[in-house]
């Protein structure tokens, strides 16, 4: 049911609904002292089965060890995912919260649905204004403001030091600034170490009146605070310290946040968002698409005074392609006669997505570099076109136990597991040849040729065309480059060679589309060149 008037602190005010308004949940707690046991986890899975439900979201994970033979089934998610989607139920999971280093992404089975955690056009700004009249634009979530038009002396962390180790009073640790030095003062931390909510206590019990925190990352998920504060980028930092060290008595004002919508550019990966590549399967590319995620006003349950708080996080994110994949069930449900399967519902998630901000360029990461699909997988989720996406890949549960024969798991071991009896004699050699909607190749020398197959899902006959583009370095040949269908259900294959021209140890990424001038199915390509040749050791 939409809940009106939703906010927090006055921010980001309007009407709240969850993203299948007319959905029944289920809840069901897995989680105790902050501690994931795996038999909680299965029994809920189980029990949500059994409770007829059509789609799980899981925002929780654990890292797994990366050798092969300890890796999907030795993972509860993994294994209680794998049940769910052998019933027909969508699994959608968070991708983690480790980065922005590569190779942190977890729940990485290619049966469920991992996102990433992107921004939305939604920006809480605050001006940091000088004595000079230098005006810096940050952002707030302060639950508390200083009166407007006034000036606060301002002062460097460093500069007020209680202890010996001037490091730790840069960064604002508790106990490291001077009580008489800071009372009254606005307080310019540098980032590190520990949270900005953390530093703003620092100052508060030091006496301060508010605090400018250094905010490297652009991580908007860091921006609360218990008294008034700006976070602001370094450039702006440096510019505020040099202004401190060369004024005699220097000043600041800080403004009230206020929402702002519109904010370019969005969306923009968030820095804790895990990343790619996939640790035990590096041909399976993770995560797979990205959903908002950060600074995301969620339902609260009033504990610290309020009914919603601002949260961030790919256990955020998850929950956006959760309504999503619940309303494609409503669309194709399980019994019907175009029902869709598991593999359908998540292809038309991720070959819908868009790579594309609303400045109308590929997706940034908190740093506003180009990002990867190692960030945001196949895209940020696109719901409406999702619902007619064209063409849909498919896998199943016999599928992806044949691919786990390429990990090393016996056949007798994936059957004692999953109950799924699998011929690892006659299975696929690699992760990249399972029919999947994006296709990652690691320690590519010279040229392989994977195969896809998409079903079509149109209400009338359309013939669609591939375009390409190429990862730097690499060549890649579609055969055919055109599919014809004519009815509903109709299925085709088409064959992608990977040529390595340019050798790299690092990965290069691009994409290839189907498009028949209407809808385009796209599919992200990562794709890890090596030389050929050999090294001599003397």
């Amino acid at each position: 049911m939409p809940v009106s008037g939703a906010n927090k602190d006055g921010q980001a005010s309007g009407v709240a609904k969850g993203g299948a308004p007319l959905a029944r949940l289920a809840i069901y707690k897995v989680i105790w002292n902050e501690v994931v046991v795996d038999a909680d986890l299965l029994a809920a899975i189980d029990a949500a089965l059994t409770d007829g439900v059509d789609v799980i979201n899981l925002s929780l994970g654990k890292k797994i060890s990366t050798a092969p033979y300890f890796a999907y089934l030795q993972d509860a998610l993994s294994i209680g995912g794998f049940h769910a989607v052998q019933a027909g139920v969508p699994v959608i999971v968070a991708g983690g919260n480790e980065g922005p280093a590569g190779y942190t992404v977890v729940n990485i089975a290619p049966w469920v649905l991992t996102v990433a955690a992107s921004t939305v056009d939604r920006y809480i700004s605050s001006y940091v204004v000088l004595g000079d009249n230098q005006v810096f634009s940050g952002v707030s979530w302060s639950r508390s403001s200083l009166p407007a038009n006034r000036s606060y002396p301002l002062v460097y962390a460093a500069d007020i030091s209680a202890v010996s180790n001037i490091t730790a009073a840069t960064l604002c640790l508790p106990g490291t600034l001077n009580l008489a030095k800071a009372q009254g003062k606005i307080v310019l931390c540098r980032s590190g170490q520990n949270d900005g909510d953390d530093k703003g206590e620092t100052v508060r019990r030091a006496g301060g009146a508010g605090m400018i925190m250094e905010n490297p990352k652009n991580l908007r998920s860091e921006a609360k605070s218990s008294l008034p504060a700006t976070h602001v980028g370094s450039k702006a930092a440096e510019a505020i310290y040099d202004y401190i060290q060369r004024t005699q008595s220097p000043v600041v004002s800080l403004t009230l946040g206020r929402t702002q919508l519109g904010y370019k550019p969005a969306p923009v990966m968030g820095s804790f968002s895990s990343r790619g590549p996939n640790t035990i399967t590096p041909d399976i590319l993770k995560p797979d698409v990205t959903a908002p995620g950060v600074e995301i006003l969620a339902a609260w349950t009033g504990l610290k005074g309020s009914q919603f708080e601002f949260e961030s996080g790919t256990s955020m994110a998850s929950p956006h392609v959760t309504g999503v994949a619940a309303l494609l069930r409503s669309l194709y449900p399980r019994n019907a006669r175009n029902a869709w399967s598991v593999a359908a519902i998540t292809s038309a998630i991720m070959t819908t997505a868009t790579i594309q901000d609303n400045e109308k360029s590929i997706i940034k990461d908190y740093n506003f570099r180009t990002a990867t699909p190692f960030q945001f997988g196949n895209g940020h989720i696109v719901p409406n076109a999702a619902a007619d996406p064209g063409l849909v890949y498919g896998a199943g549960a016999q599928d992806y136990a044949e691919f786990l024969c390429t990990t090393g798991y016996s056949s007798s071991t994936i059957q004692q597991v999953l109950g799924v009896a699998a011929s690892c004699n006659t299975a696929i050699r690699r992760g990249c040849d399972l029919n999947r909607p994006s296709v990652a190749i690691s320690n590519l020398r010279g040229q392989i040729s994977v195969w896809r197959s998409v079903t079509f899902v149109g209400r009338s006959p359309a013939t669609f065309q591939i375009y390409i583009s190429e990862p730097p370095g690499v060549g890649v040949r579609a055969n055919p480059s055109q599919l014809s269908f004519t009815s509903y259900g109709e299925t085709a294959w088409f064959q992608l060679s990977f040529t390595v021209r340019q050798p790299s140890s690092d990965y290069s990424f691009g994409w290839f589309v189907w498009s028949d001038g209407i809808r385009q199915v796209r599919s992200s390509i990562a794709v890890q060149g090596i030389s050929t040749a050999s090294v001599a050791v003397e």
